[in-house]
């Protein structure tokens, strides 16, 4: 079967168009890979300079620190869930209960706080002469 672009002139059941249309291929795919590259780079020096990604968290933040201080304390992730689901406490979401997931998540944040309020501190230092 043969193919012919009329928008671009290519007529794929010659040499000379088969030609091209692989050329328009693999540039196709190098445009790709340097999108991907250029992404996951620009991603790594946010991170690295302590900007959060992804949507902001919904957790109250005394609740996040309150599961941070019993994790701390050498509670398990269930043990703290089951405080929570015990005392009323409602989700960010509104979820009827917690899980450790829930508390996963809620770590993850406090820590990824701490990390950027060093990194914040670390850029806010002046140097010392």
């Amino acid at each position: 079967m043969d193919l012919v672009a009329l928008d671009l002139g290519v007529d794929l059941s010659t040499p000379a168009g088969e030609f091209l249309a692989s050329v328009m291929a693999s540039a196709a795919q190098w445009e790709r890979r340097i999108i991907g590259t250029r992404t996951r780079e620009a991603l790594e020096a946010k991170r690295a300079s302590g900007v959060r990604l992804g949507r902001p968290s919904q957790i109250d933040p005394a609740v996040r620190l309150r599961i941070k201080a019993k994790r701390d304390a050498g509670q398990t992730l269930q043990s703290i869930a089951d405080e929570l689901n015990e005392a009323g406490v409602p989700t960010a979401r509104g979820a009827p209960l917690w899980r450790t997931s829930s508390m996963s998540a809620a770590l993850q944040v406090a820590h990824h706080d701490v990390v950027a309020e060093e990194a914040s501190n670390s850029r806010s230092t002046p140097l010392a002469v």
